[in-house]
């Protein structure tokens, strides 16, 4: 038969309405990485969250939520200001990046004036 009580301590081992065995704490560096994923109360979808840094292998590294998802599975990487900034590769394609280039006003060096004929070679 059920013992039915008051839902007034969870820590305690009452829940849902009826006792139960007491549920085991949570150790205090699982209950601080619980909170730091949990989104911030001012703001849904804010341009700013603390996240917690881990250690995966000899690397350091941080997971990245899910409203700051990038696109691609590269990206850029770089140190400014003692900030890392994080930004997405733009795979774009190689004639447009060299569109971008201001042309050459310098002729290329003949590089095979130095070197002797070569011997025609008859392939018959």
């Amino acid at each position: 038969m059920r013992r039915w009580t008051k839902a007034v301590d969870i820590e305690g081992g009452v829940r849902a309405g009826r006792q139960c065995s007491p549920r085991p704490r949570l150790q205090p560096v699982l209950r601080w990485h619980r909170l730091t994923h949990r989104p911030l109360r001012s703001a849904s979808m804010s341009t700013h969250r603390v996240v917690r840094l881990f250690r995966n292998g000899r690397n350091q590294a941080l997971r990245i939520p899910r409203e700051f998802e990038l696109p691609g599975d590269s990206v850029l990487l770089r140190r400014q200001d003692g900030c890392l900034l994080i930004e997405p590769l733009d795979k774009g394609k190689l004639l447009d990046w060299l569109g971008t280039l201001a042309p050459l006003e310098e002729q290329f060096p003949d590089i095979d004036a130095d070197l002797p004929a070569l011997d025609e070679v008859d392939l018959d």
